[in-house]
């Protein structure tokens, strides 16, 4: 029997782009000790590169634990994995079982309101709009 727990963390992430568009993230993941960086990445990933939110959950993720850099197993490409050796990261791992992180995003301007949702694939449940 495991005593390992996960942890859980509610983000709610608010951007106002204009004055007449509001964004709003709601951001529900569940893992380890690496909570913080997947949720930057998919932050990063919904605002700096506009994925949607399928998307940005099933992107691959990566972590640097102090002891070199982590890579979800199977994800990466040779050529990234390469690339990245060239620039000193030469202490590579891949693992699985990498956290999970669900979104809802909400969009609002003067005339409608947008749902859309982005369920992570690596866990278990369902993001669920009234």
């Amino acid at each position: 029997m495991s005593l390992k727990k996960d942890l859980f963390l509610q983000c709610h992430q608010q951007l106002f782009s204009t004055k007449t568009i509001i964004y709003s993230h709601y951001l529900a993941p569940q893992g380890g000790k690496n909570i913080i960086s997947y949720v930057l990445q998919t932050i990063i990933r919904l605002i700096d590169f506009d994925f949607n939110p399928t998307n940005a959950v099933r992107e691959p993720r990566f972590v640097n634990t102090g002891r070199g850099l982590v890579l979800e197993k199977d994800k990466f490409s040779i050529e990234v994995i390469d690339r990245l050796k060239k620039i000193g990261h030469y202490d590579l791992k891949e693992r699985k079982l990498f956290s999970g992180i669900h979104v809802i995003k909400v969009k609002k301007d003067k005339i409608q309101t947008y749902i859309e949702t982005g369920v992570d694939p690596r866990r278990e449940g369902m993001a669920l709009i009234e």
